[in-house]
């Protein structure tokens, strides 16, 4: 069973609960990276020439979770924002550098991964973290598709 550890990343349970999982996945996959690359978290802390660029689409969390506007969760417009993305990653490893969430349908991802090469060659950034996700929870997205004639592999 899948279980985030809000404590380890500074957010409440709450905060955490509220938060789309697409940036708990994006928060957990940039420090496994980070740890998979053999650096050491506390000396990239404040480095402003570390760059964050994710590519990634609004997923169905945010509609799911506050369908009652009397029980939604004060933390849900930035738990659910998915400008956030590469703004949480650089916000909790304390990354100063540009921080970039795109949105381009199915090529986001790949566009993020150009924006982070650009920067690095431009001299933006000396690292750059680059990531994506595309994450539904219902069959809503799939069947509005599937209305307007699209055909899935």
């Amino acid at each position: 069973m899948y279980s985030f550890d809000p404590s380890f990343f500074n957010l409440t349970a709450a905060e955490a609960k509220a938060m789309d999982p697409q940036q708990r996945l994006l928060l957990e996959c940039a420090f496994t990276a980070t740890e998979n690359a053999g650096m050491d978290v506390v000396e990239l802390s404040g480095r402003s020439d570390i760059g964050v660029f994710v590519g990634g689409s609004k997923s169905d969390y945010d509609a799911l979770i506050n369908l009652d506007q009397f029980t939604a969760s004060r933390y849900s417009a930035t738990g659910n924002a998915m400008t956030m993305f590469a703004n949480r990653i650089s916000y909790f490893f304390d990354w100063r550098g540009p921080s970039i969430t795109v949105d381009t349908a199915c090529s986001s991802s790949l566009t993020a991964l150009h924006l982070a090469v650009e920067s690095l060659r431009r001299g933006d950034c000396s690292i750059a973290v680059v990531g994506g996700s595309f994450l539904q929870l219902s069959p809503m997205f799939l069947s509005h598709m599937a209305a307007i004639g699209y055909e899935f592999p």
